[in-house]
């Protein structure tokens, strides 16, 4: 479905049963990480952090505070956005397959990537995987927490994000009793703590607020109005069935909005199939267009009528 400004609908329900679930499952298969390493996801991560790295030493050195700024609250604030979704990747415990020795090297990593947005990856990880499995559930979901109430209210919570989700995932490893997240996450912010210590020691406390402290705050706020409000929130109650439709935009339109959301526009195509990586999810959602299509033109075809008995 094409509207007349050349933006497309790839509607994810039209791939629930049939020959274009079939299809789909192909497509996803041919792009699904399945052993080894996934190089790419690796590399593209490990740049952001390299790059995250390299501008808050670079910009300790600047002596204009309008510099600080625009690095932190501009660049930075995007590095943490990439960044975060290779913490979401290796969460997924898709860039590292094998031997179980082996997946650990996603936890390893991803608990130090994570470090760039403040996120507890051990606990983010496990509230992630039940938010999978319990898509918009009042319940059981641990990100309902920032779809409910009136939009104003979601917007304020937003700004709030980093308070109101590591109290969500403190709730929740009281109330299913899991004390690994509780530690874990105890232990990631005396790590934060005692690094932003340490690197004010070198650089001053101004420089560890602009150009890591608030721009990982920042970035935490735009992965949730990315990942969880925009493709969640369907209406102010936030129904439990979802409406999976992922808008393509015209041209190289698309691709600059893939690059300024690190792949996080199609977030909804992650749910359907999480096991594919998120630099793969362009090319998919092309080829899952063309199949929608011509499944939509097949039943515009009239079908002909079975010849009257004699």
């Amino acid at each position: 479905m094409t509207t007349m400004l050349g933006i497309k609908t790839l509607d994810l329900n039209l791939f629930e049963q049939g020959d274009a679930k079939r299809q789909a499952n192909q497509i996803a298969a041919r792009y699904m990480s399945r052993g080894g390493i996934d190089w790419t996801s690796l590399l593209n991560g490990g740049a952001a952090f390299l790059a995250f790295a390299g501008i808050f030493f670079w910009g300790a050195t600047a002596e204009a505070l309008w510099v600080k700024l625009c690095l932190g609250l501009l660049l930075q604030t995007w590095l943490g956005f990439v960044c975060f979704n290779i913490t979401h990747e290796l969460a997924h415990g898709i860039v590292f397959k094998g031997p179980r020795q082996y997946r650990m090297l996603n936890h390893i990593i991803g608990s130090l990537i994570g470090m760039v947005t403040l996120t507890p990856y051990h606990g983010f990880r496990i509230t992630h995987l039940a938010h999978h499995h319990n898509v918009n559930d009042p319940k059981e979901d641990p990100n309902y927490w920032v779809l409910r109430g009136h939009i104003l209210h979601v917007v304020f919570k937003l700004v709030f994000g980093m308070v109101y989700d590591h109290a969500a995932m403190v709730k929740y490893g009281l109330e299913k009793r899991r004390k690994d997240i509780l530690l874990f996450f105890a232990g990631f912010w005396l790590s934060v703590i005692a690094l932003a210590t340490v690197l004010a020691g070198f650089v001053g406390w101004l420089n560890v607020f602009l150009l890591w402290l608030v721009p990982a705050y920042l970035s935490f706020s735009l992965v949730f109005m990315a990942v969880a409000v925009i493709p969640h929130r369907q209406s102010p109650d936030a129904p439990q069935e979802q409406i999976m439709h992922i808008l393509i935009l015209p041209g190289f339109t698309q691709a600059i909005s893939t690059f300024l959301h690190a792949g996080h526009n199609y977030h909804l195509l992650h749910h359907a199939y999480p096991r594919v990586p998120s630099h793969h999810y362009a090319r998919m959602a092309r080829e899952l267009f063309e199949v929608q299509e011509n499944q939509l033109t097949q039943s515009e075809v009239p079908q002909p009528m079975a010849a009257e008995a004699c």
